[in-house]
């Protein structure tokens, strides 16, 4: 290893957790410095070391007063098992050819010695190579007591005055901050005044265990646990080096909230702790605010709090509020339709007995003129028509082949009355068999058409019918060569009435398909063209 690099000694991080509580095994806080055949030992209680950027050359801090050191010879004793921190330098000198000198607070207490010049002691754990029952000896450097802030340097050089070794101890505070010395857990569901009772008098047995005194830090390791839902905690809190009682201050963070700063003395318990809270606990003295402990603790979410639990419910209301949406468009869609059939139903009552009174008012017509002949096929043809329209019964749509054939038996009857001339054209890619259309829209536009501009010329009048398309579009025009209207100012008669109802109700009831009437009068006669919009489809 590299002198180069830090190194940090934090021995006695091992932990033994029961069913209740938990509690750090004692370190043996001893390092160990070999040089060749020398061995330096450091002894303390609890101790760092890191190396300096200069070689052979480190920093120990203490935390306890007491340090002890000393010195062996590899070369003549057999070493027993130890425990601690180990360091092996790359310089080699004999034990006989090394000196040791010792500053406390940079004033010398001890000047340039041989190591075998320093007092002897027998070590334990060491035997002589050649002589395996009589226990080894070493030298011992020093064995001094240090106060905070203190600092002692030793030294080290052969006998050439070559340096090879430097040290320097200091002695740090160790109780700066709360450190937690033992903590239980009750179960879920347990009788937190019992438990907390029985919690308090087994920690205040403890109370005066020394076993952490010198410690550094904050104590048992509370730094990211997962905690199970409902248990609840008791932290017992090291009373200070310092006379007088400990008394703590400690704020509890659930996930971003906090009750504040409460006073407690060394034991503190929490709550239940729930499912899916992160928890924070910052924790110092009374008297000391700004040196803070901080824990941090978790609890998982329970798994209906899970984050796939709440996208499902979320996406499973959101079905249910798009279902109940849909089945209530769905009802209204219906209702509407329904009101549609039963209103178109009733404009189509009131247009029959319209046309079958001009039917019939034309037959007898024919009769009182004699035409007898004339009027059976006038009323042959009126039966075929009269067949169709009942077959269509109460439908609200017919194909529209079905509707050509309809309006051509009317149109067929109207030039048994008139004597006028009829043009029927189609665009041929005009699906009539697939198209759904209202039925007998366009009777009333011809039977207007005749009526009022064909009626008169008799034989020089012209019907001309012509069914075509513009995109989605197809188009009905119906043109006379009558003598024409003012198509602003013309209101038409009952049956137009009717058919410009029927539109205006399909339109309300249909959002993709529309209707569309428009006129155009003047000399040469009036077009009248329904306009079936979005009706096909390419």
């Amino acid at each position: 290893m590299s002198t180069k690099h830090r190194l940090l000694l934090l021995t006695g991080c091992l932990f033994c957790l029961g069913a209740t509580g938990q509690r750090k095994t004692r370190p043996t806080a001893a390092t160990y410095i070999s040089l060749g055949t020398t061995q330096l030992s450091f002894q303390t209680d609890y101790s760092t070391l890191e190396a300096t950027h200069h070689a052979n050359e480190f920093r120990l801090h203490v935390y306890t007063g007491d340090v002890l050191i000393q010195a062996i010879n590899l070369d003549s004793l057999i070493v027993g098992p130890q425990g601690g921190q180990f360091m092996k330098l790359a310089t080699r000198s004999a034990f006989g050819q090394l000196q040791a000198r010792l500053f406390k607070n940079d004033s010398l207490l001890q000047d340039w010695a041989p190591l075998s010049a320093l007092p002897a002691y027998i070590d334990s754990n060491t035997m002589y190579k050649y002589n395996r029952g009589e226990p080894g000896r070493g030298r011992q450097l020093a064995n001094i007591k240090l106060d905070n802030s203190d600092s002692l340097l030793l030294e080290l050089r052969n006998n050439s005055g070559a340096s090879l070794l430097r040290v320097t101890i200091t002695k740090g505070a160790w109780d700066t901050q709360p450190f937690i010395q033992s903590m239980s857990i009750a179960p879920p569901g347990a009788d937190l005044y019992a438990s907390r009772n029985s919690v308090t008098k087994r920690f205040y047995k403890s109370k005066e265990n020394t076993f952490y005194q010198g410690w550094p830090g904050d104590g048992l390791t509370l730094h990211h646990q997962v905690m199970v839902p409902g248990v609840s905690l008791s932290l017992l809190f090291r009373q200070r080096g310092v006379r007088g009682d400990s008394i703590f201050e400690y704020r509890l963070w659930r996930n971003d909230t906090h009750r504040g700063w409460q006073r407690s003395d060394e034991i503190i318990h929490t709550d239940p702790l729930e499912a899916g809270t992160s928890y924070i606990l910052e924790v110092r003295f009374a008297d000391q605010p700004t040196r803070r402990s901080i824990y941090s603790f978790k609890v998982p979410a329970a798994w209906y709090q899970t984050w796939w639990v709440r996208a499902l419910a979320a996406l499973l209301l959101a079905t249910l509020l798009l279902l109940i949406f849909g089945w209530m468009r769905l009802r209204l869609m219906r209702r509407k339709a329904e009101r549609y059939r039963l209103e178109t139903q009733a404009l189509y009552a009131q247009m029959n007995p319209h046309f079958l009174f001009n039917a019939l008012s034309t037959i007898q017509g024919l009769m009182n003129d004699g035409q007898t002949t004339k009027a059976n096929h006038y009323l042959t043809g009126f039966a075929s028509l009269l067949r169709g329209t009942i077959q269509m019964g109460n439908r609200t749509t017919v194909p529209l082949v079905t509707e050509l054939k309809n309006l051509e038996h009317y149109i067929r009857l109207e030039q048994m009355r008139f004597n006028f001339n009829y043009i029927y054209t189609i665009d041929e890619t005009i699906p009539t068999n697939d198209l759904e259309v209202p039925p007998l829209l366009a009777q009333p536009l011809i039977e207007n058409a005749v009526k009022h501009g064909l009626a008169a010329r008799r034989e020089d009048g012209l019907l001309v019918i012509h069914i075509y398309r513009k995109k989605n579009d197809f188009l009905m025009s119906i043109h006379d060569n009558g003598e024409g209207f003012d198509a602003q100012a013309a209101t038409g008669g009952y049956g137009l009435r009717l058919t410009r109802e029927r539109i205006s109700l399909f339109n309300k009831q249909s959002q993709s398909q529309q209707l569309l009437l428009t006129f155009t009068s003047g000399e040469t006669g009036t077009t009248m063209i329904i306009r079936y919009k979005n009706w096909l489809h390419d």
